[in-house]
């Protein structure tokens, strides 16, 4: 397996994280992969060639560490070089995680040093170039905060600047687009139930077609949200029930028998079991649906596919991210309603919300839209991957995980007004579900033992500094990412997206949450 810039995601690995995984990152995995607290300050930069090389030898004892694979070895840098915010077991078990998938590591050169951060040039075992950013204790015997993992083009990128003092949403956006080298980037938020929205950029790289206003982009994990909301309807309906079992969602699917009492509650917020799936070598998606055409077809052989493999974990006894966890949702409901999902999620949940500038399924995007990009050695190039090319593998792919989030592409402001649905419902009050639906769906689980993060059915729960608690989720498809979030003690959501792929960290749609909520969502 490679670290796919592809399917990017954050991975939460020893600590606080985005809520993807590697390919799939990427949520996973896709791969920026965080080890702990992700955010650093800025203004701190390395003062003497000492604390320069203190830093760097840190750096290269984590990735000598990482390519031990000795656990023993792990526990004892942890325990001598890393900070005690994470648990030690959850640090060693992401690091395990990592190194067996894309070890050993060699560092080809160091780039961007500060008091706060060193970033280096990291070949995987494929050669493949990465950026590892660890993240750092200031002082003269560094402590290891966090560490992500993301594309090679960030080595020499600067610190991300606080963008605090923001002025106009236009403004903040022209502003992260152009420090981010995003082609385009778009922002909405709605507070206290007023609109505003703006989008800067262009839809492709090099050339003067300027994206609208109403145009969409891909959302990515951002699906996952899309359907728990759908199961949180059948619910409703009394179709499904929050404890039902795969076994009575899925009459006469053969499966093995740990997959047979979990319950959707538990595969919703990623605690099943299930393979996590989050990226899918060549050759794999035409193994597991062949000439298939139909959508439900091709996501029924994909889903006996899952419940044929052994269960990565025990009920309930972690976290693991999955994009496999919402194909075999988006089936469930398709098999309810008789319908292909991608109908479902049109005719129930885009029309009864107004959702108008909302597409599921290629074939119905509109022309006039942004293109993707992904960084490489040459700088951003246009990319559009899932079900924009011939490529009929690309095209299954995107009806397998559909429920993940393949496929799918919105406005900003339509994705505020879903995530408006979920405030309301927070703040006590009956709509689209209702509020006891809705609180059922963000009742969050902490994702590791001692985190501050949690999960809930297709929403994260988390806290940065200065500013309160949100509910939100992140996305990306590799070309474009994406970050929803949602503020219920503010009446304030927001949505940001750029066309590009190869993470930055933190996201530009993190930095663009982070400088609104310090204005509007400030901690109390």
């Amino acid at each position: 397996m490679r670290l796919n810039h592809r399917k990017l995601k954050t991975l939460n690995l020893l600590g606080l994280g985005g809520f993807a995984l590697c390919s799939m990152v990427s949520q996973a995995a896709p791969t920026t992969i965080v080890l702990g607290n992700r955010h650093s300050d800025p203004s701190l930069f390395v003062k003497t060639a000492d604390s320069r090389e203190a830093a760097q030898k840190l750096a290269k004892g984590f990735v000598d560490t990482l390519n031990t694979k000795d656990p023993a070895k792990m526990r004892a840098f942890i325990l001598s070089h890393c900070t005690t915010a994470t648990p030690v077991e959850t640090r060693l078990q992401r690091m395990m995680s990592v190194t067996n998938q894309f070890g050993p590591f060699k560092v080809v050169r160091f780039g961007t040093t500060t008091d706060s951060e060193v970033r280096a040039l990291v070949a995987d075992r494929n050669g493949d170039n990465q950026t590892f950013i660890v993240r750092i204790t200031p002082g003269a015997d560094p402590k290891i905060v966090s560490v992500s993992i993301t594309s090679p083009d960030q080595v020499d990128a600067p610190p991300a600047v606080s963008h605090s003092n923001w002025t106009t949403l236009s403004g903040l956006a022209t502003d992260i687009a152009k420090e981010t080298r995003s082609p385009a980037m778009a922002i909405a938020m709605s507070r206290n139930g007023k609109l505003e929205q703006t989008v800067t950029g262009v839809r492709e790289l090099g050339k003067n077609d300027k994206v609208g206003v109403d145009e969409p982009f891909s959302i990515g994990s951002i699906g996952k949200p899309l359907c728990s909301t759908l199961i949180g309807k059948l619910i409703e309906a009394g179709m499904l029930r929050f404890d039902t079992t795969l076994k009575e969602a899925l009459p006469g699917y053969p499966m093995k028998p740990a997959y047979e009492n979990l319950t959707l509650e538990q595969v919703m917020q990623h605690r099943a079991g299930l393979p996590q799936d989050l990226g899918f070598p060549p050759g794999v998606v035409q193994r597991i649906v062949g000439d298939s055409t139909d959508p439900i077809e091709i996501r029924s052989k994909y889903i006996k596919d899952i419940l044929s493999r052994d269960v990565i974990a025990k009920p309930n006894e972690r976290f693991a991210y999955s994009n496999a966890d919402y194909a075999v949702l988006s089936h469930i409901i398709e098999l309810k309603l008789g319908i292909p999902y991608e109908e479902a999620l049109r005719t129930l949940l885009f029309q009864p919300l107004g959702l108008n500038h909302s597409y599921i399924g290629s074939a119905t995007f509109p022309k006039e839209r942004p293109s993707g990009h992904v960084p490489g050695p040459n700088g951003l190039t246009v990319r559009n991957y899932i079900g924009l090319t011939d490529n009929q593998s690309s095209n299954k792919l995107e009806t397998m995980v559909a429920g993940a989030g393949a496929g799918i592409y919105m406005s900003v402001a339509d994705l505020v007004r879903f995530g408006e649905m979920h405030m309301k419902g927070l703040q006590g009050e009956d709509g689209y579900l209702k509020a006891s639906t809705i609180a059922r769906l963000h009742q969050g689980v902490h994702e590791d033992p001692g985190a501050t993060r949690e999960y809930a059915c297709g929403w994260g729960i988390q806290t940065s500094p200065g500013i309160q608690q949100w509910h939100g989720h992140n996305g990306s498809d590799g070309t474009f990412v994406s970050d929803l979030a949602i503020f219920p003690k503010s009446n304030l959501v927001i949505v940001a997206i750029v066309n590009r792929g190869g993470q930055t960290d933190p996201s530009p749609g993190f930095q663009a949450i982070t400088a609104i909520a310090s204005k509007y969502a400030p901690a109390k």
